[in-house]
């Protein structure tokens, strides 16, 4: 018998995101690193092959759900591991006949409830999971947060040196896609602000609105706004901020893990679970996704201004909150189960 074969499939657009892809990725190096039969394949737009261009891991594009069904059930896997929102039944019932265990690292995968495993990097569970059966197995908690070996920690004595600058630095990462423009829904708040601000706005891949408008946002105002259209090396750029304001993504653990406070504003608040045991721990705040979170995003970022010592207690509590080698974890938590 040769090594085990892995198949990691992921899917990312401007509708789904590009998260699923940054998780494949990190997955697939920690694969890399062990004695396995690894192939990865890739849904979607070219915006997700982009972010594999600096990693040693090689990569397939499929252009359609139907040519992944028979790419998978030709490599024969031990192990087809998904990281998407959707796939066609078909193509799912096909590669499952043809694989050894089927597992999910999405808590939202169409085709969850046909999989052999979940991945699911919280304790906390949607409710509507075991109302009906069947549902699969569970692999869950922080300890199998899949974080990239590119975000790196921030120690105390640089973020106590950047909470002494002013203005103050504060970041908007909306997701690589941010397809309703919630950056520029953001910027429009943040303009109010009666503090000076200074704001990094990370700019994903797959964003295709207007730079433009997000520039006119906070023209004429006290605050300064710096665009950054970035991906892989969005953290060597955030690290210099001391707040990140997302939307309850791959970026809230993230941001947790690196130590940086984030406020979510969720897009979808029956999904809140996935955020909850960070903000148990004290490592981010949750509003709603709609003008009334808005409100109480800029109260708090002004209450920040001034009280900043909050917000080094936030650091502090958010690296300690994620442990390192997520990803390695859960490639042998998957092996195990072959």
């Amino acid at each position: 018998m040769g090594p085990p074969r892995i198949a990691i499939a992921a899917r990312g657009s401007a509708r789904d995101g590009l998260g699923h892809f940054m998780r494949a990725r990190a997955l697939a190096e920690a694969f890399a690193a062990l004695p396995v039969d690894l192939r990865v394949f890739l849904l979607g737009e070219e915006s997700g092959a982009a972010l594999f261009r600096h990693s040693q891991v090689s990569h397939h594009r499929c252009n359609s759900d139907a040519e992944l069904a028979v790419e998978l059930a030709e490599f024969g896997a031990d192990a087809a591991v998904f990281d998407m929102l959707t796939l066609s039944s078909e193509a799912f019932a096909k590669i499952r006949e043809h694989s050894g265990i089927t597992v999910s690292l999405s808590p939202v995968f169409d085709r969850l409830r046909q999989s052999d495993f979940l991945v699911h990097r919280t304790v906390h569970e949607d409710p509507e999971w075991t109302k009906t059966a069947p549902f699969p197995e569970r692999i869950k908690g922080l300890d199998y947060t899949i974080v990239s070996e590119r975000c790196r920690r921030i120690p105390k004595r640089v973020f106590q040196s950047h909470l002494a600058q002013s203005p103050l630095s504060i970041a908007i990462s909306m997701g690589g896609a941010d397809a309703p423009n919630r950056t520029l829904e953001i910027l429009n708040v943040l303009k109010n602000a009666h503090c000076s601000l200074l704001i990094w706005v990370a700019l994903g891949e797959a964003y295709t609105h207007s730079y433009e408008a997000l520039v006119k946002a906070v023209s004429g105002t006290k605050h300064e706004v710096i665009l950054v259209k970035s991906n892989e090396s969005m953290w060597r750029v955030l690290r210099s901020s001391c707040l990140v304001i997302c939307s309850a993504g791959m970026t809230t653990y993230e941001a947790a893990f690196v130590g940086l406070p984030s406020i979510n504003l969720p897009l979808f608040p029956d999904r809140n679970y996935l955020i909850r045991e960070l903000e148990e721990h004290g490592a981010c705040r949750v509003f709603t996704g709609d003008e009334s979170g808005y409100a109480k995003m800029l109260q708090l970022v002004e209450r920040w201004e001034k009280h900043r010592d909050e917000m080094l207690a936030m650091h502090e509590k958010a690296t300690k909150t994620i442990r390192s080698g997520g990803a390695q974890r859960v490639a042998e938590a998957i092996l195990k189960r072959i």
